[in-house]
């Protein structure tokens, strides 16, 4: 017998009502590998070096208050590998711990579901004249007010995700399309992310490719640690800018 799910009273508290909305999309999106806990739902992907997670988080406006408020939709690819192999970098040991859970804060490509939405899609489905209202040049979020039907922000949020953040998600699940930036997002694959997916695959040319492009801009002030990792994995540094010579004292 399918689940049923009584919605939230229209005085109810907003983050009772977000809640709802989260669980009818864990209940929608189950289908395709997603499943729920809290307001994140993770589908887990790929094999190997290649396992990934696709994060779609419902995010609470921090204004909200009492019964009515608003919502972001966020979402998020996570490569447990890459953040162990970047937490190899001395003062970035502390990312391993990104690689124990998934967490859309933690992915190496970070977007908003409006960021990927045709402009004239986003304008219709988050118009006043249907279910959901915003105002899209200031909030780019989803409102709930008096009487919004929640099935049907739920409804249509989740006919956007398949249509829209799936494919998106699939265009970024492979290290080879990390490593070589041809996908972007709002935040994209650092360039340790980037060097870190070559050498998980173990492609020098790759690794050679983003340090041309990218090595020189690095602050200095990484760009010790990160050359002695790169030459730790046997890959050749060169390009990355290495520590200025320090002062000797006038007299020496």
């Amino acid at each position: 017998m399918a689940r049923v799910l009584s919605p939230p009273q229209d005085d109810d508290k907003i983050g009772k009502k977000i809640d709802y909305v989260a669980k009818l999309l864990g209940l929608s999106l189950a289908p395709h590998g997603y499943t729920r806990k809290g307001r994140d739902l993770v589908a887990t992907v790929g094999d190997g070096s290649d396992m990934n997670w696709h994060i779609i988080n419902l995010q609470g406006n921090k204004w909200n208050e009492g019964a009515y408020g608003a919502f972001f939709v966020n979402l998020s690819v996570q490569f447990p590998c890459v953040c162990r192999e970047v937490s190899k970098i001395q003062s970035y040991e502390w990312i391993a711990d990104w690689a124990e859970k998934p967490h859309e804060s933690s992915g190496q490509y970070r977007q908003r579901l409006e960021g990927i939405l045709p402009r004239r899609l986003f304008h219709g489905f988050f118009s006043g004249n249907r279910i959901v209202e915003t105002d899209l040049a200031k909030h780019r979020q989803i409102n709930i007010k008096s009487g919004t039907s929640l099935d049907l922000v739920a409804l249509e949020l989740s006919e956007a995700i398949v249509s829209y953040a799936l494919p998106w998600f699939e265009l970024r699940s492979s290290l080879k399309v990390l490593c070589d930036g041809t996908q972007s997002a709002f935040i994209c694959p650092s360039f340790a992310d980037r060097i870190a997916a070559a050498i998980l695959l173990n492609d020098r040319e790759a690794s050679n490719r983003v340090i041309a492009e990218v090595g020189g801009k690095l602050p200095v002030a990484k760009a010790t640690a990160i050359r002695k990792w790169i030459t730790d994995n046997g890959f050749d540094p060169s390009g990355i800018p290495a520590s200025p010579t320090v002062p000797r004292p006038s007299g020496a």
